[in-house]
């Protein structure tokens, strides 16, 4: 029998250091919201264009991969740092660029 939570514990706690599936898949999920707002890539793109940001809820009939993106995104939101310049590819409602908070939360 294995005992995930136990063998997900660092070395030095006793466990094997093994990386848990769900901490896998927040990193690969922060990892594509970094990519879409510091990529040109057509993925980057298509998601900016049709869902506009992953803080935004998510519509009813959205897909599985982009409902686990605002889940990543809502959990991590202290972790992102937003820089805004004339340029900048952000939404002004949705995202959280004002001190850690979007428009829509201050409103």
């Amino acid at each position: 029998m294995v005992y995930w939570d136990k063998d997900c514990k660092p070395k030095i706690q006793g466990g094997l250091g093994i990386y848990s599936v769900a901490a896998i898949q927040l990193a690969y999920n922060c990892s594509v919201i970094f990519r879409m707002y510091n990529g040109n890539s057509l993925l980057a793109t298509w998601l900016k264009q049709f869902y506009i940001s992953p803080w935004k809820p998510a519509p009813p009939n959205s897909s599985i991969f982009w409902r686990e993106l605002c889940k990543a995104a809502a959990n991590a939101r202290n972790s992102f740092y937003f820089s805004l310049t004339p340029s900048s590819s952000i939404s002004f409602f949705w995202d959280p660029w004002c001190n850690g908070h979007s428009i829509a939360d201050l409103s």
